[in-house]
């Protein structure tokens, strides 16, 4: 129990010891006393008057509650006597004293309502109604005011008052279609609304919730948060609002909304990109939600990609933004921050952004206590420092600082670090050097690029489009386009031999398909046109060899090889139809008897079990009757693929398979280049297939690998665990 809790049992206990020895005398001398005092509350006191009901003393109960009343009135005003009157009505439903008090308390308050007499008619001073009830209604009337909102919870419409009908005896609402007229009985369906809520501003006041999506976000968010509870998630959030936005797409309101949402002192926002957003209980300064969300990030990355996002949107506070900036630079150099911390280009990020702090602040900012030395002229080392680092705007902040702090060198340690940057960084890199006038250190970076592949592949893309561009002609002197060409095939071949699940892998592997692809192909197809016979000759193998591109990238490559060199592609054609299904005779007779037995056996006999579970009565909870037919929609669905399956089978005939290239019904004698193991297979169609006896589908992974190959050609295929390769020797 409570110590408060305590207190009050101990100050309402001697009441309670004189009502329950029926010492009304006493009971009421302590009574005044009680009431007298600031510590009893009005819900304190309501036990005393329970026992007084329970051993039927209602008169003396009507006296004590008088008492309270009128002494609550006179020490708080009429509010407060009207509330005391309220919760003795609880106890004393028929107290004629109570209705004639409550109605001097209601002419007494400070605005009374004009139609008061005749409200009162209807409720406390009509005997019909329940005193409680009376109470509630004439509460309600006198809240409703003319031009105050309400919502009618049985028809789920926000309503705008338009005042009482004497005559009539209702209370007349406006309403989306027109007024409506509330009888005493139906004003219990109204709810008296703030003035501010959401539902009831857009039905009476809809211009002025326009202009305020446009011209307040904030402001329309934080009312909509108000009437719906406080929170609303993303989506129920959109559909409140983009009936307001008065023709502009929610696509184009909504992220200048946020920024302003995210500095909200009243509003909560999540990181989500569909953020739920909540309405706090006291406003908290911008700068307190950024310190305490600076501090929960974990990642050093984290915390610097924050603190330039600040940067960018710094508020037009100084005297805050100044305080704001200084903490987090003690909290960037802070031991903690980069303790743990070994990739020197992380070091490096927070010491530049220590420096562009500098930059913004009256005062110097705190420093990192770790040396760092870098060496200017090793280029090997500073082309990897930046490798790791996916974030471009801290790249960017990385280069502005040695721009800064090596105002001679920059462009040699800018050109250093190009190969471990992203495209966007290599091309703002490039074109600052070409404006510095210090182009010819490109031409050495695309070099490093070259050199190392797959480890700047980033870059390499990079140098793929840039290798095109007249711009860069006199910078990439000697590096040939066929070369650039070669080298990022190249990396996407490495790169399949890395873990394909991995979503690094996955990147880099969209990058080099991206940039293949890009314009439809034009920077391959100006290679394959330009290049000699042998380079052409060798995109194709690697075309026709490397999986990193997409079955539509091989053979627009392909395609293009084709148009440019005839004589290295050969046309294969098929020896099959491709949507037909190629099976024996023997497959075929399987597949039609399993289709016999389905309807002429299975089925029949579902639909007896359906019958006989119809008689069971209630089918809407027959487990039998669903059951049945669930395994008749089954049986009836595989009876359907077999036809269709059925219908598109062609016989594999004697003569098939033989031929210069494997084909359905081929046999194969193949040799398995990491055994030396000769096998054979045969290939036949999918019903026909038993892999532990050789015999395989032409439409499995293997089999689509070796359709088309000739004696003396090597298949590789790319299996879930080793990527094999076979060499074919026979064919037959």
């Amino acid at each position: 129990m409570s110590p408060n809790r305590d207190d009050r049992n101990h100050r309402v206990s001697p009441l309670l010891k004189l009502a329950k020895k029926r010492k009304y005398e006493e009971l009421e001398t302590a009574w005044m006393s009680a009431i007298e005092s600031q510590e009893n509350s009005v819900a304190d006191l309501m036990p005393v008057l329970e026992v007084l009901m329970r051993f039927e003393q209602p008169d003396v109960a009507e006296t004590l509650v008088w008492c309270l009343v009128t002494s609550r009135a006179e020490s708080a005003g009429a509010e407060a006597g009207l509330e005391a009157a309220r919760q003795g009505a609880a106890m004393l439903q028929d107290s004629e004293m109570l209705r004639d008090e409550g109605m001097a308390l209601y002419r007494s308050l400070a605005e009374p309502c004009p139609e008061l007499e005749e409200l009162g008619k209807l409720t406390l001073l009509s005997g019909d109604v329940p005193l409680l009830t009376a109470f509630e209604r004439l509460d309600k009337y006198v809240r409703l005011r003319p031009g105050s909102y309400v919502y009618d919870r049985k028809a789920r419409n926000p309503g705008k008052v338009v005042g009482f009908d004497p005559l009539e005896k209702t209370l007349l609402v406006a309403q989306r279609y027109g007024n409506r007229a509330y009888k005493p009985a139906s004003i219990d369906d109204l709810e008296p609304l703030p003035c501010d809520d959401f539902r009831a501003l857009v039905a009476f006041e809809r211009e002025r919730m326009e202009t305020l999506a446009h011209e307040d976000p904030e402001e329309l968010i934080r009312l909509t948060l108000k009437t719906f509870r406080s929170r609303l998630a993303f989506r129920p959030l959109k559909a409140k609002l983009s009936g307001l936005l008065s023709g502009t797409a929610w696509s184009t309101w909504w992220p200048k909304a946020r920024l302003k949402i995210a500095q909200s002192t009243l509003i909560n926002m999540s990181d989500d990109s569909e953020p739920t957003c909540v309405l706090r209980k006291q406003a908290i300064p911008y700068e307190v939600q950024l310190g305490a969300k600076f501090d929960r990030l974990r990642s050093v990355d984290e915390k610097l990609v924050f603190v330039l996002e600040y940067l960018e949107q710094m508020s037009d506070d100084s005297e805050a933004t100044e305080t704001f900036l200084q903490h987090l630079s003690k909290r960037l150099a802070a031991p903690e921050t980069y303790a743990e911390v070994e990739d020197p280009g992380v070091l490096l990020g927070i010491q530049a952004l220590l420096g562009r702090l500098g930059r913004e602040l009256s005062r110097p900012p705190a420093t990192l206590q770790v040396s760092l030395e870098l060496d200017d002229t090793d280029e090997e080392a500073l082309s990897a420092l930046l490798s790791s680092q996916e974030n471009d705007e801290i790249v960017k902040c990385i280069l502005e600082h040695f721009k800064a702090t090596r105002p001679k060198t920059w462009p040699e340690i800018h050109a250093a670090l190009l190969p471990g940057c992203s495209r966007e960084v290599c091309e703002l890199i490039a074109t600052e050097l070409t404006e510095a006038g210090r182009g010819e250190l490109i031409g050495g970076a695309a070099a490093v690029i070259l050199k190392r592949g797959v480890v700047h592949l980033r870059a390499l893309v990079w140098l793929f489009r840039a290798v095109f561009r007249p711009e860069y002609a006199d910078c990439l002197q000697g590096i040939e386009k066929s070369q650039v060409t070669i080298c990022l095939l190249r990396a996407g071949r490495s790169l399949m031999r890395l873990d394909a699940d991995d979503q690094a892998v996955k990147r880099q592997l969209f990058l080099v398909r991206s940039a293949i692809s890009s314009g439809n192909y034009a920077r391959i197809r100006s290679v394959l046109k330009q290049a000699d016979l042998e380079t052409v000759n060798a995109i194709k193998s690697f075309v026709e060899h490397n999986s990193a591109l997409t079955d539509g990238s091989n053979q627009a490559v392909l395609d293009i090889v084709r148009d440019t060199r005839p004589a290295l592609f050969f046309v294969r054609k098929e020896r099959w139809e491709e949507d037909a299904v190629y099976t024996t005779q023997d497959g075929l007779d399987r597949k039609c008897n399993e289709l016999l037995r389905l309807t002429t056996e299975k089925l029949p006999a579902i639909a007896l079990e359906i019958g006989k579970a119809a008689e069971l009565g209630d089918l809407s909870e027959n487990a039998e009757f669903t059951a049945a037919l669930e395994t008749r929609d089954r049986l009836a669905e595989r009876a359907t693929t077999l036809q269709g399956e059925i219908r598109k089978a062609r016989l594999i005939t004697d003569g098939m398979g033989a031929g210069e290239v494997v084909t359905v019904g081929s046999k194969v004698l193949v040799r398995k280049r990491a055994s030396q193991k000769q096998e054979q297979f045969v290939f036949l169609g999918p019903w026909d297939a038993h892999p532990e006896r050789g015999i395989l589908s032409y439409r499995s992974p293997l089999g689509r690998a070796f359709m088309g190959a000739k004696v003396g050609d090597e298949v590789e295929v790319n299996l879930q665990t080793e990527k094999p390769v076979w060499e074919v020797l026979e064919i037959s």
